[in-house]
């Protein structure tokens, strides 16, 4: 297989995995994590919903179990925008936000602490998916090694030929 269409080959493998991450994300993760009145925003935190986040953080992991063993034979980089994109259908199916400022109108201070601690929730979150992905990518390269990705040097052979 030349570079070309290996090349190929990987962005079609990231593509398509991408539109399964985001129906995974919005039709079944979605579902899961959405809050008991189907009008208010997904944000756990804020709305009490602490068995939410964790049933998120699960799905999640899975998500990214899926995404490392679909797209080993791309880039890491691409097999984590594929896990990222995934988990940010959620965000694309919830309710608009201001159904919270609305509920929590009197103690904004308390909502934004709220909110920040969930960022730095959902990033250790993100950061383990990344620790999941890179497991699952070389377990998977150590059971099927051709089909694994591995830089190569014909990018910084072409850069030299192209300067020398």
């Amino acid at each position: 297989m030349t570079l070309r269409q290996s090349h190929w080959l990987e962005k079609l493998t990231v593509q398509v995995a991408v539109v399964a991450s985001l129906i995974a994300g919005y039709f079944l993760l979605y579902p899961l994590v959405r809050a008991s009145d189907g009008r208010m925003a997904v944000a756990f935190l804020a709305t009490g919903g602490l068995d939410r986040a964790a049933t998120f953080m699960a799905g999640l992991l899975v998500l990214s179990i899926a995404c490392g063993l679909l797209t080993f034979s791309a880039r890491p980089c691409g097999t984590i925008l594929v896990a990222v994109l995934g988990a940010g259908a959620v965000a694309l199916r919830s309710p608009e936000f201001r159904t919270l400022l609305w509920l929590r109108q009197d103690h904004y201070g308390g909502l934004f602490r709220l909110l920040m601690a969930e960022m730095l929730l959902l990033a250790v979150a993100l950061g383990i998916a990344v620790l999941v992905i890179g497991w699952v990518r070389a377990l998977a390269a150590k059971v099927a090694p051709p089909l694994a990705w591995r830089p190569t040097e014909t990018a910084s052979a072409s850069a030299r030929a192209k300067t020398g």
